[in-house]
C-alpha cells in the first residue's frame, strides 16, 4: 500500500527533519511551513534533497485559523495527484509508536476504513456549547490568540457580537481533531464535493478552530459515515485548560500499552522517551 504523510510545522525544525528520515524510509512526506516561520538553511536543504519528500510554504498559520485548513488541503490537493492508499494527517511534533511494518500491516488488514475523531455536538449534554465557535465572527488569520492581547480582542468582539444580535448562517454537527487518517476513496470525495462545493470551505473562514470540524462534517454527511472508526490512533495527554502537553518518560508505559500507531506532543524536550521508543 501507498502510505502518504501530511505535516504541518512552524518549529522545532531539528525534530521534524529527524522523524521525516524515519518517515521516507518508506513513506512520502508533504510538509507545509507556516510562513511566518524561520527554517535553519541546513534543515531546509535537507529536506529538499529528500526525494521522497514535498515542502511547501504557502500560508501564515495563526492557532485556530482558516489559514490551517487551507494548508492541509492544498497538500492534500498535491498529495492526491499520486492517489495513496491512506493520507495521514499529523502536526510535526508526533511519531510513531509501532514499527512501520506493523503500522502497514494495521492498515492493510482495514483498507478501507477512515481513522477520525468525531463527536456528535448534538448528543452532548450541552450541545450549543461550542456554537460560538461558528456562530460568531473570529478572525484568526490576522489576530494571534495564543498571546493575551490576541485572545482579549477575540473575547471582546465575540461579546460585541452578541450584544448586537450578530450570527452567522453556519452551522456543525460534528467535531474532533484535525489529525486523521483517510482512505484513499474517502481523499478522492473530499477534493471533489469541495471542487462541487465551495461555499462549504468559505463557512470556516471566520471560524474558531474550524479545522475540527471541517473533515468530520463531510464524512459523517456522506456514504463514507459507515466506514468511520471512531479515533485517531494518536496518543495524547491534556491538561485541565484543554491544552496538549509534551509528552514525558513517565508516560512511556502508557504509551505503549495503547493501541495508538502515533503519539504527540513529542519534540525536543521529549528526548528521554523518544529515546526509548527507538529502542523499542
Amino acid at each position: 500500500m501507498k502510505h502518504a504523510m501530511l505535516i504541518t510545522a512552524y518549529t522545532d525544525f531539528q525534530y521534524l527533519l529527524e522523524i521525516t528520515k524515519v518517515y521516507t524510509e518508506r513513506f512520502d512526506c508533504y510538509i507545509h511551513v507556516d510562513k511566518k516561520s524561520k527554517m535553519p538553511a541546513d534543515v531546509e536543504k535537507a529536506l529538499k534533497e529528500n526525494s521522497r519528500v514535498v515542502l511547501i510554504s504557502e500560508y501564515k498559520v495563526n492557532w485556530g485559523s482558516f489559514n490551517h485548513i487551507l494548508a492541509v488541503v492544498k497538500l492534500l490537493e498535491i498529495a492526491a495527484e499520486k492517489q495513496y492508499d491512506y493520507y495521514h494527517i499529523i502536526s510535526a511534533n508526533s511519531c510513531m509508536v509501532k514499527s512501520m511494518q506493523e503500522m502497514e500491516e494495521f492498515f492493510a488488514k482495514n483498507p478501507d476504513r477512515n481513522y477520525i475523531q468525531v463527536n456528535d455536538l448534538e448528543q452532548s449534554e450541552n450541545p450549543k456549547m461550542l456554537e460560538h465557535w461558528y456562530r460568531y465572527y473570529h478572525f484568526c488569520n490576522m489576530i494571534n490568540k495564543k498571546n493575551k492581547l490576541g485572545y482579549y480582542i477575540d473575547y471582546y468582539l465575540t461579546e460585541l457580537q452578541k450584544k448586537f444580535k450578530v450570527r452567522r448562517d453556519v452551522y456543525f454537527r460534528y467535531k474532533g481533531m484535525l489529525y486523521c487518517h483517510l482512505s484513499g476513496g474517502f481523499v478522492a470525495y473530499v477534493r471533489k464535493y469541495l471542487a462541487e462545493n465551495s461555499d462549504y470551505l468559505e463557512k470556516f473562514k471566520y471560524c474558531n478552530i474550524g479545522e475540527e470540524f471541517f473533515f468530520q462534517n463531510i464524512i459523517m454527511n456522506s456514504e463514507f459515515k459507515e466506514t468511520v472508526s471512531n479515533g485517531n490512533l494518536i496518543f495524547d495527554k491534556w491538561n485541565e485548560e484543554g491544552k496538549a502537553l509534551f509528552l514525558k518518560v513517565d508516560d512511556y508505559e502508557e504509551l505503549i500499552e495503547s493501541n495508538c500507531l502515533f503519539a504527540r506532543k513529542v519534540g525536543s524536550e521529549s528526548e528521554e522517551i523518544l529515546q526509548k521508543l527507538r529502542q523499542h
